[in-house]
């Protein structure tokens, strides 16, 4: 999948971090106008995210 357009285009990415993020997708067109976009992601690929730190921290 590519991003047609310039590099530096602030939209037209969408599709492609739901691509990055799951294990299935894609659209199905509604009745009337417009699409639903849908995805499934596997339990099997996700991690644990980490613990937050007990003390915050300070940029100095």
């Amino acid at each position: 999948m590519t991003v047609p357009g310039l590099a530096e285009a602030e939209g037209g990415r969408g599709l492609l971090l739901v691509d990055a993020v799951t294990d299935k997708w894609g659209v199905e067109p509604r009745e009337g106008a417009g699409k639903t976009a849908w995805f499934e992601c596997s339990g099997a690929s996700r991690t644990k995210a980490p613990e937050p730190p007990s003390q915050p921290s300070f940029r100095q």
